[in-house]
């Protein structure tokens, strides 16, 4: 599932839609039964889909309005009882006698949980499951890296079962009622904030969010109008996030 669901998603996001698109112009480029006008508008096309998908001209105002979803905003200790952290995705390489590496996404989630940490000393809940074959769990990769910064191993408690924000809500509503915890402050990406906000509402569980790992401030830049490698990533991560915010308005 895993496989096809990355294949998926290069299909339908630069560089794999933009090789479709090229494969298509020639195909029409060759093709003596197609009008030169046709021709002209499937290049036209090519040149425009290319230019949209590696830039941010048109994606910017739907990344703000969903990183503003839920703003950020300074917090008590006393308005939580935990401090529970979405797991972003694991690669290769991290430690010398493992294989595990975290994303970007994933150690900005874990720096602002460990401020929160920091300041209130209270118990950090660690959401995520394995999401590679023969690799730790997302949460014990994390945890081992709050060890290694000074965080308590028993202030540590652990999900090594949820892969999806779904079996995350789970998982926490599970840990909350076994350590009765009144309310949890929740951290991840800005993004991913509604969608976690949406659920856990759903399932009733009290969270306060604490939204981090900003894409991308309230204004337009000159770079945003560029086709980088930055703004590929970025027009990726919106468009994987609002399938999965289309996914789960269906529940």
């Amino acid at each position: 599932m895993g496989i096809f669901k990355d294949v998926m998603l290069f299909s339908i996001t630069a560089p794999g839609l933009i090789l479709l698109l090229i494969l298509i112009s020639i195909w029409a480029g060759s093709n003596k039964k197609l009008s030169k006008t046709k021709k002209w508008i499937i290049w036209g096309v090519t040149i425009a889909i290319s230019y949209l998908s590696t830039t941010l001209a048109v994606t910017k105002s739907i990344l703000i309005n969903l990183e503003s979803f839920a703003p950020k905003k300074t917090i008590s200790s006393s308005d939580y009882d935990a401090i529970a952290i979405l797991t972003g995705g694991i690669n290769k390489g991290l430690f010398e006698d493992s294989t595990s590496k975290v994303g970007e996404q994933f150690l900005k989630r874990l720096i602002s949980g460990l401020g929160l940490y920091e300041s209130s000393k209270k118990p950090l809940i660690i959401l995520g499951g394995k999401t590679h074959k023969n690799e730790p769990a997302e949460s014990e990769t994390a945890e081992r890296i709050l060890i290694e910064l000074g965080v308590p191993k028993e202030k540590i408690i652990l999900d090594i079962k949820s892969k999806t924000t779904y079996d995350n809500m789970i998982e926490l509503s599970k840990i909350i009622n076994k350590y009765k915890f009144k309310r949890v402050v929740l951290v991840t990406s800005a993004i991913h904030m509604k969608r976690s906000i949406e659920v856990a509402q759903k399932m009733g569980i009290p969270i306060t969010a604490y939204p981090s790992a900003y894409l991308t401030d309230n204004s337009i830049h000159f770079e945003d109008l560029l086709p980088t490698q930055k703004n590929i990533k970025i027009n990726a991560i919106l468009l994987y996030e609002l399938l999965g915010n289309i996914k789960y308005s269906l529940y």
